[in-house]
């Protein structure tokens, strides 16, 4: 008998650190799933980055949900009100500790990151949170990067951060930009991909854009501590995918941080 058509359960989650989240539940009619597979969008995205692979999860793992969410100031979820506080990494992961607590309480979990997704992550699997020991996977797609970033980087960033404030986030989506994100051969035989990622990228508030990109450049300074790779490789199970042509993370730069996980390359394909 055939798996149940997926369907998908839309709703706004309010956590006590304030933000309220837009999420996307995605199952095939099962109420308690064996697992919930949980993916973190990265820079500039929204839940609409896994819906290309949504269905294929649940027919490999038809008893799983596939959650997903906007962060707070992404998508459809508002930048929370943190008073004169920048926003910040901890923030995030504040939301997702807050996040698992109420929507993924029981049960194994895998977790998916692409991105900067990919970082807040591996951030969140070095705290003690009781979840991690439900944690039975985890999967990096074009991440994780290593940290703390170069004087120039974390400069280049924050002149982003500024630029997008001011006039949005079209100055990196021409050209010269989308081919980093989607690969040269994406940008050539399916120019709708970097369509589909300029919307994205486009629907985006600029202050809390900027807000999210000014976080992540702090998260990447000496001051926030580097990563302990060898640590979450040693306590959980993970696989790293990696565009062949992607660019902005690098093959060559990513593969070396994750030597003792299980490394998928994919041809032609970008971030």
């Amino acid at each position: 008998m055939p798996p149940a058509e997926p369907q998908v359960a839309v709703k706004v989650v309010e956590l006590p650190t304030g933000s309220k989240l837009h999420t996307e539940r995605w199952h095939t009619g099962i109420a308690n799933p064996s697992r919930t597979i949980l993916c973190l969008h990265g820079l500039g995205g929204t839940t609409n980055i896994y819906y290309p692979i949504t269905r294929h999860l649940l027919s490999l793992l038809p008893d799983s949900h596939v959650l997903s969410y906007d962060r707070a100031g992404s998508g459809l979820s508002p930048l929370t009100d943190y008073g004169n506080v920048p926003f910040s990494v901890a923030h995030m992961l504040a939301d997702l500790e807050a996040f698992i607590a109420s929507e993924v309480s029981t049960g194994p979990i895998i977790l998916v990151g692409h991105s900067m997704g990919t970082m807040i992550i591996s951030r969140w699997l070095l705290t003690s949170s009781p979840a991690l020991e439900r944690v039975s996977h985890v999967i990096f797609i074009g991440g994780p990067m290593e940290v703390p970033v170069t004087p120039d980087q974390h400069e280049f960033r924050s002149r982003l951060a500024d630029a997008i404030a001011l006039g949005g986030p079209t100055a990196m989506l021409d050209d010269r930009m989308l081919p980093l994100l989607t690969g040269k051969t994406t940008t050539v035989t399916q120019p709708l991909v970097n369509a589909l990622m300029r919307a994205i990228v486009m629907s985006q508030r600029n202050q809390a854009y900027a807000a999210t990109i000014r976080a992540f450049a702090e998260d990447s300074l000496p001051a926030a501590g580097p990563m302990d790779w060898d640590a979450i490789q040693t306590r959980f199970k993970v696989l790293l995918l990696c565009g062949e042509e992607d660019l902005l993370v690098g093959v060559d730069r990513v593969v070396p941080l994750l030597t003792k996980s299980t490394v998928r390359i994919m041809s032609e394909i970008g971030q």
